[in-house]
């Protein structure tokens, strides 16, 4: 692969993810995160160039090298919503296990059901971590890390979508459990769509995304073993 081609696709990604934040400032809607519409953006000139996948994943490998560090960076949200985590230790730990651990086994169950191949139920088992720890986990176990990643694009997406009417259809009010719910649920995406809640349940979001990444990345293998 030819240098200049190689740093083309590396901007391509770069302006595509900036080219889908000013979208998402100009229509601040759930269906216009950044991370959905630039890839469609890059999809799209892909195909429209006739560039295959592999010469396009070869290109961006220094920025799938910066997933392990952003993995480490969950610390720091987790740091942020600390003390709100030690106020709800226990509610916190026994919503988002049980979350986490029902998403994981249906899932997994889900693919077994219609048939999947393991490789794919490897890569959908993590679709509720945040997108680089669904990337990392999945590759660790075996799955296909790009596939992980758009199974947690489209969790976080149709969290943030149903989960807000299956709060209201449970009766749910309290805003701290509602932001938890989502930023369980859907990650990165309903923790924002939380912060319309106020910072509180912005806050809980963000610990729940935090908390579950780590519940992932610890269960997964666990799961796969007696699953799979």
């Amino acid at each position: 692969m030819m240098v200049g081609q190689t740093a083309l696709l590396l901007v391509l990604t770069l302006f595509s993810y900036w080219a889908g934040c000013r979208l998402h400032r100009r229509i601040p809607h759930m269906l216009m995160s950044p991370v959905f519409t630039s890839t469609l953006i890059v999809a799209g000139i892909l195909w429209l160039t006739h560039t295959d996948y592999q010469t396009y994943r070869m290109a961006n490998e220094p920025l799938t090298w910066l997933l392990g560090p952003a993995q480490v960076a969950m610390a720091v949200p987790l740091f942020r919503g600390w003390n709100l985590l030690k106020k709800h230790l226990s509610s916190v730990l026994s919503g988002v296990c049980g979350g986490t651990v029902s998403g994981m086994l249906t899932a997994t169950l889900m693919g077994k059901i219609l048939h999947l191949s393991t490789v794919t139920i490897l890569s959908l088992a993590p679709k509720s971590a945040t997108t680089p720890v669904a990337m990392l986990t999945s590759q660790a176990v075996g799955g296909v890390p790009e596939l992980a990643a758009l199974f947690a694009v489209l969790t976080g997406i149709l969290g943030v979508v149903a989960g807000p009417v299956i709060l209201r259809w449970m009766g749910i009010r309290n805003i701290l459990f509602k932001g938890l719910a989502l930023g369980t649920a859907g990650q990165m995406i309903g923790a924002a769509r939380a912060s319309k809640w106020g910072d509180a349940a912005a806050a809980m979001g963000i610990v729940g995304m935090s908390v579950t990444a780590l519940l992932i990345g610890l269960f997964t293998p666990l799961l796969i073993r007696v699953f799979i």
